[in-house]
């Protein structure tokens, strides 16, 4: 990526020979430097040279903070999503009013068993996406986790007839950081606003699937289909380096040591290595971290089978006698599995 800079009119002189012969001056002509002829007459040179943009000026820089803009959004998240329970999916659980709500405080919390995929994968995305609304508003990682808590309390509270579930409040807290900022992150590799027409159009779009409340931003302000020349890259590949590998398997599941009897389950799996771990310069919260995702291909398991998430909050180097290095630290781990009863197994 180039940049134009103009050179000042004084900071270019030369001096010639008197020569003035035409057609010696058509050849000096082509030249970027404009020559003085004599030492009375002295022609100003201005030469447009085009340098380097430097690696400063090629990252985007930091956003605004607007707390309450992310407030309000996670606000309006909630309210949607309880709307479309009760008015498209006709749900019990959302036909709420005053007294439910005042009820719900008044009960306090409880453990609820819904379905696991629910409790353990679906709750953690939506905390992922309150926590992303004050993410794309400028702030911080410690800044944006009490947005996951607080939309999460919100719902718990107020969006369902049901008591609060203790077990829903932590999992969509705490899962929700950490898909959170994994996701915020990745959507960070791909978008680049100095992209034009469908390849500008694809990052957009796969930014918005790795992050819906970013995309939703840029799209609010701008920043979706501004085109700039410096300040564009949104993350530091020398600083950050990152890994991704997909692999595709099959795995032969069955139940009770059965050697013929089961199914087969085709899967996608993505295993990802953000950073490094011995880097503890870099030690903002998930500049390194590790993803494994397994995707599954046949009917009767579950499309998303395993997630597996490690994030640094911290770390620190301790000296060794050797030339090995030696980090401890404190991490975030976030761990689902899940898996249907085995096609043709015993039942169990």
């Amino acid at each position: 990526v180039q940049a134009q800079q103009t050179v000042p009119p004084d900071s270019v002189r030369m001096a010639c020979d008197e020569v003035r012969a035409d057609s010696l001056c058509a050849d000096s002509c082509r030249t970027v430097l404009t020559a003085a002829c004599d030492d009375d007459l002295h022609e100003e040179a201005v030469s447009n040279m085009v340098l380097p943009v430097s690696d400063n000026e090629k990252l985007a820089l930091p956003q605004p903070k607007r707390p309450w803009r992310a407030a309000v959004e996670t606000f309006g998240l909630n309210v949607g999503v309880w709307a479309f329970d009760r008015y498209v999916m006709q749900e019990d659980f959302a036909k709420i009013s005053l007294s439910t709500i005042k009820n719900n405080i008044k009960h306090g919390f409880v453990w609820d068993n819904d379905q696991f995929s629910t409790n353990l994968f679906a709750h953690p995305y939506h905390g992922n996406l309150y926590f992303n609304t004050a993410r794309s508003s400028g702030m911080t990682f410690w800044e944006s986790a009490p947005y996951a808590f607080a939309g999460s309390l919100m719902w718990e509270t107020c969006a369902e007839i049901e008591p609060p579930a203790i077990n829903d409040l932590m999992a969509t807290t705490l899962g929700g950081i950490a898909l959170g900022e994994m996701t915020f992150r990745m959507s960070s590799l791909v978008l680049d606003d100095s992209r034009r027409g469908f390849p500008r159009f694809l990052r957009e779009l796969l930014g918005g699937v790795l992050c819906p409340p970013r995309a939703f931003n840029r799209l609010l302000t701008g920043e979706a289909w501004r085109v700039s020349t410096t300040h564009h890259l949104y993350h530091d590949y020398d600083r950050l380096p990152v890994k991704f590998e997909i692999g595709v398997g099959n795995r032969y599941l069955a139940d009770a040591g059965a050697l013929f009897r089961g199914e087969h389950n085709p899967y996608i799996e993505l295993r990802g290595i953000y950073g490094s771990p011995f880097d503890t310069e870099s030690n903002q919260p998930y500049d390194h971290f590790t993803l494994g995702l397994t995707l599954g291909l046949s009917g009767n398991q579950p499309l998303v089978s395993r997630v597996n998430l490690m994030g640094r909050l911290w770390g620190t180097q301790l000296p060794t006698a050797t030339d090995m290095e030696l980090t401890v630290g404190l991490f975030q781990y976030f761990n689902y599995f899940d898996a249907e009863e085995v096609a043709d197994g015993t039942g169990n």
